[in-house]
């Protein structure tokens, strides 16, 4: 599925980076995106997992969720669910309408698989 990204936020928090996705008018709604901001962290904040990601809602949140991802261009970036979302799928694709952020970017690009 192909979707459009109104918004994209990043925060950092108590060591934990967050990516969030404005999905707003797809049946996706939003992709949250969470990871410890440094991997010695990894172990004490996600149990050993890199990353958590959640789609459409907490029902469908899930630790090292995140079978495939890449990052296409500056404004889209491809990801492949290790489970399916109801109305959605496995697969997403995320188009931005302007070029995300450097430190967006740097984030998103440490989670290549």
């Amino acid at each position: 599925m192909r979707v459009a990204s109104l918004a994209q936020i990043l925060s950092i928090e108590d060591g934990i980076v967050r990516l969030a996705f404005d999905l707003s008018g797809s049946k996706a709604d939003y992709l949250l995106i969470d990871r410890p901001r440094d991997s010695t962290a990894q172990r004490g904040l996600f149990d050993g997992h890199d990353h958590y990601v959640e789609l459409k809602g907490q029902f469908f949140g899930c630790y090292d969720g995140l079978a495939e991802f890449k990052v296409i261009a500056e404004n889209e970036i491809e990801l492949g669910l290790s489970y399916e979302v109801a109305g959605v799928g496995a697969k997403l694709t995320v188009v931005t309408s302007a070029p995300m952020s450097k430190d967006i970017l740097s984030y998103l690009k440490q989670l290549s698989r």
